[in-house]
């Protein structure tokens, strides 16, 4: 499987190089470029006629590795502009906000929730309430021009291949993910690219909440909590060393478990870990059903455990390799990983 970022030109390219042929191909470039929108995935109807162009140029797996590579430079280059990025972590029942300055500080803050109120009026009550979120940037004339802000939230993900998604014409995120998960309806379906493993994330947003952050961002990307968690147990454990690995990450009442193979995920799911005995019974229930084994696999476990001894007990009475991830160590003592209570997604 390529590398990323080591596309080469395809050889229809080095073939037709006459004028016409580089001026259409830098139309092409320039359609798809216009076409992609701040949430950070390219629009499938705008983007159609621009990838009808482009696959005269590229095969269709090169087509697909282009596209991934441009979402990531376009996300880099929208957020560059801009001076500060407020980063909102909606949980389970939670918000905490991450004020990300020009100058590289970073501050953090919890937000006390009301429970009589809904996730959405408690973060509206926030922006007007909370100092921290009312800065605006020198020079603009509205509150929100040039903002930038990035929403996580907890939900259960969906993911697709990317060749699937990119090769179904008029996706529909909604019956894809509805037939999965249910007890969702009524939330706005985001699809995000995951380029760095080759796939699509599907996930819910509660739609009042989402259109409080666009009220008060001009841009705004929306990702689940756990994509980050992904890209960096991937980056980070998974092209290291000979053994086969599972990680078990605990946040927001939840345990995510996954597994990467061939340098994709072959098993992504979510569980309720409210309860320190179910969380044992869903790892070791997937650790059995991936065929792992006991003595010579890994098992990496990080996160707000329940009942954290008994349970990291437990676990290393059934696993003979059994791995706690220190943040502050993982991330070589970054500044982020220094703050108390703060989430691990919201780190990297």
């Amino acid at each position: 499987m390529p590398k990323w970022g080591t596309n080469r030109v395809h050889p229809r390219i080095q073939r037709e190089t006459s004028p016409e042929t580089h001026n259409g191909f830098q139309r092409s470039l320039s359609l798809l470029f216009l076409n992609t929108n701040l949430t950070f995935h390219i629009s499938r109807h705008r983007r159609q006629g621009a990838h009808l162009a482009l696959s005269r140029f590229f095969s269709s797996e090169k087509l697909c590795l282009f596209e991934n590579l441009f979402v990531i430079l376009w996300r880099k280059k929208v957020f560059s502009m801009s001076n500060d990025i407020t980063i909102i972590r909606a949980g389970l029942g939670t918000l905490s906000f991450l004020i990300k300055k020009e100058d590289g500080t970073n501050a953090f803050h919890p937000y006390k929730v009301k429970g009589e109120m809904s996730l959405a009026a408690n973060l509206r009550t926030a922006f007007k309430e909370q100092s921290y979120l009312k800065n605006k940037t020198e020079g603009q004339t509205d509150d929100n021009e040039g903002r930038c802000a990035k929403l996580m939230v907890a939900s259960p993900v969906v993911l697709i291949p990317a060749t699937d998604y990119n090769n179904t014409p008029d996706f529909n995120a909604e019956a894809m993910y509805s037939g999965v998960i249910s007890g969702r309806k009524g939330e706005e379906k985001i699809t995000c690219e995951v380029p760095e493993l080759d796939a699509v994330a599907i996930f819910s947003v509660n739609s009042d909440l989402l259109m409080v952050v666009r009220d008060n961002f001009a841009n705004v990307e929306v990702q689940n909590v756990i994509q980050p968690v992904w890209r960096h147990l991937y980056s980070r454990y998974y092209q290291s060393g000979q053994r086969r690995k599972l990680f078990a990450y605990f946040h927001d009442k939840t345990v995510d478990v996954c597994q990467f193979e061939q340098h994709r995920v072959r098993f992504a799911n979510s569980f309720d870990a409210t309860h320190a005995h179910d969380a044992l019974y869903y790892i070791l229930f997937v650790w059995k059903q991936l065929g792992m084994n006991q003595q010579e696999d890994d098992l990496f476990v990080i996160g707000d455990m329940p009942h954290e001894e008994w349970l990291r007990g437990r676990l290393g009475a059934y696993l003979s390799r059994v791995h706690d991830i220190n943040p502050n160590a993982d991330l070589n003592r970054s500044p982020l990983a220094q703050i108390e209570g703060m989430p691990f997604d919201l780190m990297l």
